[in-house]
Protein backbone atom coordinates (compact mmCIF):
# COMPACT_ATOMS: atom_id res chain seq x y z
CA UNK A 1 0.00 0.00 0.00
CA UNK A 2 3.18 2.34 0.35
CA UNK A 3 4.12 1.71 -2.64
CA UNK A 4 0.71 2.84 -4.21
CA UNK A 5 0.28 6.05 -2.32
CA UNK A 6 4.07 6.81 -3.24
CA UNK A 7 2.83 6.36 -7.18
CA UNK A 8 -0.13 8.27 -6.39
CA UNK A 9 2.42 11.12 -4.96
CA UNK A 10 4.54 11.09 -8.10
CA UNK A 11 2.08 11.19 -10.92
CA UNK A 12 0.03 13.97 -9.11
CA UNK A 13 3.31 16.07 -8.01
CA UNK A 14 4.03 16.63 -11.77
CA UNK A 15 1.08 18.64 -12.34
CA UNK A 16 1.09 22.18 -12.72
CA UNK A 17 0.54 25.01 -9.87
CA UNK A 18 -2.91 25.24 -11.20
CA UNK A 19 -3.76 21.31 -11.79
CA UNK A 20 -2.56 21.14 -7.82
CA UNK A 21 -4.77 23.72 -6.65
CA UNK A 22 -7.69 22.20 -7.97
CA UNK A 23 -7.18 18.80 -7.11
CA UNK A 24 -6.81 20.31 -3.26
CA UNK A 25 -9.74 22.35 -4.20
CA UNK A 26 -12.04 19.46 -5.33
CA UNK A 27 -11.04 17.90 -2.39
CA UNK A 28 -12.15 20.47 -0.08
CA UNK A 29 -15.38 20.78 -1.77
CA UNK A 30 -15.88 16.68 -1.97
CA UNK A 31 -15.86 16.23 -5.92
CA UNK A 32 -15.64 12.61 -7.09
CA UNK A 33 -11.98 11.63 -8.52
CA UNK A 34 -13.71 12.18 -12.00
CA UNK A 35 -15.12 15.29 -11.57
CA UNK A 36 -11.80 16.64 -9.93
CA UNK A 37 -9.50 14.70 -13.21
CA UNK A 38 -11.81 16.88 -15.50
CA UNK A 39 -11.88 19.74 -14.01
CA UNK A 40 -7.63 19.47 -14.19
CA UNK A 41 -8.21 18.39 -18.13
CA UNK A 42 -10.64 21.27 -18.91
CA UNK A 43 -8.13 23.78 -17.06
CA UNK A 44 -4.81 23.13 -18.29
CA UNK A 45 -4.87 19.72 -20.58
CA UNK A 46 -3.18 17.57 -18.19
CA UNK A 47 -4.58 14.04 -17.90
CA UNK A 48 -4.55 12.22 -14.61
CA UNK A 49 -6.16 8.93 -14.02
CA UNK A 50 -9.55 9.18 -11.60
CA UNK A 51 -7.79 6.40 -9.74
CA UNK A 52 -4.89 8.25 -9.13
CA UNK A 53 -6.85 11.02 -7.73
CA UNK A 54 -8.78 8.88 -5.46
CA UNK A 55 -5.31 7.49 -3.67
CA UNK A 56 -4.23 11.14 -3.23
CA UNK A 57 -7.80 12.10 -1.66
CA UNK A 58 -7.15 9.49 0.94
CA UNK A 59 -3.72 10.81 1.53
CA UNK A 60 -5.45 14.38 1.68
CA UNK A 61 -7.82 13.38 4.16
CA UNK A 62 -5.97 11.53 6.59
CA UNK A 63 -3.33 14.45 6.40
CA UNK A 64 -6.83 16.85 7.10
CA UNK A 65 -7.86 14.41 10.04
CA UNK A 66 -4.25 14.84 11.49
CA UNK A 67 -4.08 18.62 11.26
CA UNK A 68 -7.60 19.06 12.71
CA UNK A 69 -6.81 16.80 15.69
CA UNK A 70 -3.61 18.69 16.27
CA UNK A 71 -5.82 22.38 16.29
CA UNK A 72 -8.21 20.52 18.75
CA UNK A 73 -5.16 19.40 21.12
CA UNK A 74 -3.91 23.19 20.66
CA UNK A 75 -7.74 24.56 21.39
CA UNK A 76 -7.51 21.98 24.60
CA UNK A 77 -3.91 23.37 25.66
CA UNK A 78 -4.90 27.43 25.39
CA UNK A 79 -8.63 26.41 26.49
CA UNK A 80 -6.90 24.78 30.32
CA UNK A 81 -4.00 27.62 30.40
CA UNK A 82 -7.19 30.22 30.28
CA UNK A 83 -9.23 28.45 33.03
CA UNK A 84 -5.25 28.08 35.19
CA UNK A 85 -5.52 24.21 35.16
CA UNK A 86 -2.18 24.06 32.97
CA UNK A 87 0.54 26.55 33.30
CA UNK A 88 3.08 27.48 30.41
CA UNK A 89 5.90 24.75 31.47
CA UNK A 90 2.72 22.42 31.07
CA UNK A 91 2.38 23.45 28.00
CA UNK A 92 5.86 23.09 26.76
CA UNK A 93 5.57 19.57 28.25
CA UNK A 94 2.28 18.75 26.09
CA UNK A 95 3.81 19.91 23.16
CA UNK A 96 7.01 18.32 23.69
CA UNK A 97 5.10 14.53 24.01
CA UNK A 98 2.71 15.54 21.53
CA UNK A 99 5.88 15.74 19.45
CA UNK A 100 7.15 12.51 20.64
CA UNK A 101 3.79 10.87 20.02
CA UNK A 102 3.54 12.23 16.25
CA UNK A 103 7.42 11.16 15.46
CA UNK A 104 8.74 8.56 18.12
CA UNK A 105 11.52 8.08 15.60
CA UNK A 106 12.52 12.48 15.70
CA UNK A 107 13.43 11.64 19.85
CA UNK A 108 16.42 9.67 18.72
CA UNK A 109 17.47 12.25 15.73
CA UNK A 110 17.03 15.35 18.44
CA UNK A 111 20.06 16.78 20.49
CA UNK A 112 19.94 15.16 24.04
CA UNK A 113 21.45 18.33 25.24
CA UNK A 114 18.67 20.45 23.53
CA UNK A 115 16.45 18.37 25.11
CA UNK A 116 17.43 18.49 28.62
CA UNK A 117 17.97 22.53 28.31
CA UNK A 118 13.98 22.48 27.26
CA UNK A 119 13.38 20.19 30.18
CA UNK A 120 15.02 22.55 32.32
CA UNK A 121 13.81 25.65 30.68
CA UNK A 122 10.15 24.06 31.66
CA UNK A 123 11.44 23.80 35.17
CA UNK A 124 12.68 27.45 35.47
CA UNK A 125 9.05 28.13 35.15
CA UNK A 126 7.42 26.08 37.19
CA UNK A 127 10.28 27.31 40.18
CA UNK A 128 9.70 30.88 39.28
CA UNK A 129 5.71 30.34 39.49
CA UNK A 130 6.26 29.20 42.52
CA UNK A 131 8.38 31.49 44.10
CA UNK A 132 6.10 34.22 42.61
CA UNK A 133 3.42 32.82 44.48
CA UNK A 134 5.11 32.65 47.90
CA UNK A 135 6.35 36.31 47.47
CA UNK A 136 2.49 37.34 46.84
CA UNK A 137 1.90 35.25 50.24
CA UNK A 138 4.87 36.73 51.95
CA UNK A 139 4.03 40.36 50.42
CA UNK A 140 -0.12 39.55 52.38
CA UNK A 141 1.25 38.56 55.70
CA UNK A 142 3.42 41.61 55.91
CA UNK A 143 0.20 43.83 54.72
CA UNK A 144 -1.90 42.11 57.30
CA UNK A 145 0.78 43.01 59.92
CA UNK A 146 1.15 46.38 59.17
CA UNK A 147 -2.77 46.85 59.28
CA UNK A 148 -2.44 44.89 62.56
CA UNK A 149 0.65 47.43 63.67
CA UNK A 150 -1.73 50.93 62.29
CA UNK A 151 -4.63 49.58 64.21
CA UNK A 152 -2.61 49.40 67.90
CA UNK A 153 -1.56 52.49 67.04
CA UNK A 154 -4.41 53.53 67.01
CA UNK A 155 -5.48 52.81 69.65
CA UNK A 156 -3.02 53.70 71.48
CA UNK A 157 -2.56 57.23 70.65
CA UNK A 158 -6.75 57.28 71.67
CA UNK A 159 -5.53 55.84 74.74
CA UNK A 160 -2.56 57.83 75.49
CA UNK A 161 -4.54 60.83 74.78
CA UNK A 162 -7.94 59.88 77.04
CA UNK A 163 -5.03 59.08 80.03
CA UNK A 164 -3.36 62.56 78.99
CA UNK A 165 -6.75 64.81 79.84
CA UNK A 166 -7.17 62.67 82.78
CA UNK A 167 -3.47 63.50 83.82
CA UNK A 168 -4.37 67.31 83.17
CA UNK A 169 -7.49 67.46 84.77
CA UNK A 170 -5.81 65.70 87.82
CA UNK A 171 -7.78 62.65 88.04
CA UNK A 172 -6.13 59.42 89.12
CA UNK A 173 -5.38 56.69 86.17
CA UNK A 174 -7.99 53.82 87.06
CA UNK A 175 -7.39 49.92 86.69
CA UNK A 176 -9.51 50.05 83.82
CA UNK A 177 -7.28 52.25 82.17
CA UNK A 178 -4.17 49.94 82.48
CA UNK A 179 -6.23 47.32 81.16
CA UNK A 180 -6.87 49.17 78.55
CA UNK A 181 -3.32 49.60 78.02
CA UNK A 182 -2.58 45.83 78.27
CA UNK A 183 -5.41 45.08 76.08
CA UNK A 184 -3.88 47.28 73.14
CA UNK A 185 -0.37 45.11 73.70
CA UNK A 186 -2.00 41.84 74.10
CA UNK A 187 -0.66 41.84 78.08
CA UNK A 188 -4.14 41.16 79.56
CA UNK A 189 -3.36 37.38 79.12
CA UNK A 190 -0.39 37.58 80.73
CA UNK A 191 -1.63 39.53 83.38
CA UNK A 192 -4.22 37.03 84.35
CA UNK A 193 -2.09 34.22 83.96
CA UNK A 194 -0.12 35.92 86.46
CA UNK A 195 -2.73 36.03 89.18
CA UNK A 196 -3.65 32.64 88.62
CA UNK A 197 -0.14 31.73 89.69
CA UNK A 198 -0.22 34.16 92.86
CA UNK A 199 -3.25 32.68 93.76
Amino acid sequence: MGAVGHAARKVTDHLSAEGLSLMNKGFCNKKTSVEIARDIEAATGERVNPRTISRRALEWRAAMDRIQAQKEQMQALVAAMEEGDLTASGVIKALALQALINDPDAFGKQNPLKVQSQNLRAEELIIKREALKLKAREISVNEERLRMLQEREKKAAAIAAELGDKATKGATITAEDLGKIRDIYGLSVLNVSEQGEKA
